[in-house]
């Protein structure tokens, strides 16, 4: 009997498969801690789980991208970069309260702060609030992800006007789609959105 030779078609087929599978087994898991401190305090913070990834070297990058009205689109106003040797098992993303018109963000690999950095903020846009800060901190939704794509996991976003209610508010939902296609964010007039790219290099 004569063996079944496969055709490049099905070898390409194949190849695909692999590499998907690869790139799913990648995943991030956001993590509850239980630290009523920080809430007590006003802080807050986002941890997500990483163990997916296998024994090797990888490099962190945490980015901080702006979008608003004023000619804002994902433009990178922060990063911070961060080698981790082993396995990699969490990040986090901590907020402590605002302060007037900035907001800090510190960056955390397996419990260590990397950096922190300062955002400014805008202040409200309507009536007797000009000099008025409120920021509202929303997790993306989490899950599969690639490998060398940056991947948002926390908005900080500024509450707005409705006029028709004659309140500010800030409507969303309690978890953002990873690819930006929520309606509800063309109606913040300004926000942040902090996210990681993961890197595997070779030393």
């Amino acid at each position: 009997m004569k063996k079944a030779i496969s055709s490049p078609a099905t070898l390409l087929l194949l190849v695909s498969i692999f590499i998907c599978a690869s790139v799913s087994a990648q995943e991030l898991k956001r993590v509850e801690h239980n630290t009523p401190l920080l809430k007590t305090e006003g802080e807050e913070e986002f941890s997500f789980e990483i163990t997916s990834l296998k024994d090797d070297t990888y490099k962190i990058l945490f980015e901080v991208k702006e979008y608003g009205k004023e000619n804002l689109a994902g433009c990178v106003v922060a990063s911070v970069e961060s080698v981790k040797r082993n396995r990699l098992s969490e990040i986090t993303i901590g907020f402590p309260p605002a302060a007037d018109s900035l907001k800090t963000v510190s960056f955390f690999v397996d419990n260590a702060e990397i950096a922190t950095r300062s955002l400014a903020l805008k202040p409200l846009d309507g009536p007797r609030q000009r000099f008025t800060y409120y920021y509202k901190l929303r997790p993306f939704k989490v899950g599969a992800f690639q490998l060398d794509v940056f991947t948002p996991l926390v908005l900080a976003g500024s509450f707005w006007f409705d006029e028709q209610a004659g309140v500010y508010r800030f409507c969303s939902e309690r978890e953002f789609p990873s690819d930006m296609s929520s309606a509800s964010l063309k109606y913040i007039p300004h926000y942040y959105v902090i996210g990681v790219t993961i890197t595997r290099i070779t030393i």
